[in-house]
């Protein structure tokens, strides 16, 4: 399409700007009310919101099984936030496990298992080790010394520099 329909596609990327412009100016006339949907109390705004996206699950496949799978992931953010666990990872793993995967399996079948002795693999486990075991390491290793600074400072305490 890119070569022989030039016109259609650039005619297409042009609606998409001109639509997002329009867009933008539409939400700038509406801001003050926008704004006022974050006043709604979470009892009135949850239950809309779940008829809302079940409706979303279900049209995706048809199927009352991604209806039960939003339900679930739902209950893992719910336990995540009550147990103080962070949702980036998660959420992170979600939008990129598929890709890291299809790379793990692309890496394994080129290379075989060589491709973990790469210089740009074993940078990124350093890297990666060096994140994961630094901060304990260096707490432990300044409570060997006697010195904790961990904690925040004494009240009137300054800092000489």
């Amino acid at each position: 399409m890119l070569t022989k329909n030039l016109n259609v596609t650039f005619s297409m990327v042009w609606v998409i700007v001109l639509s997002n412009v329009i867009a933008v100016g539409v939400s700038f006339l509406f801001l003050q009310q926008l704004a006022r949907l974050t006043y709604i109390k979470g009892t009135l705004l949850v239950p809309f919101l779940l008829v809302l996206l079940a409706l979303g699950a279900y049209t995706a496949h048809n199927s009352l099984a991604d209806i039960i799978l939003m339900l679930l992931a739902g209950a893992v953010g719910v336990a995540a936030i009550r147990w103080n666990w962070p949702r980036s990872p998660l959420l992170l793993a979600l939008v990129l496990g598929d890709t890291a995967e299809r790379y793990l399996f692309l890496s394994n079948s080129l290379y075989g298992w060589s491709w973990l002795g790469r210089p740009i693999v074993l940078t990124l486990a350093a890297v990666t080790l060096l994140g994961v075991f630094g901060p304990p390491l260096r707490r432990r290793l300044r409570r060997r010394s006697g010195v904790d600074h961990s904690g925040p400072p004494a009240v009137g305490a300054t800092h000489a520099g």
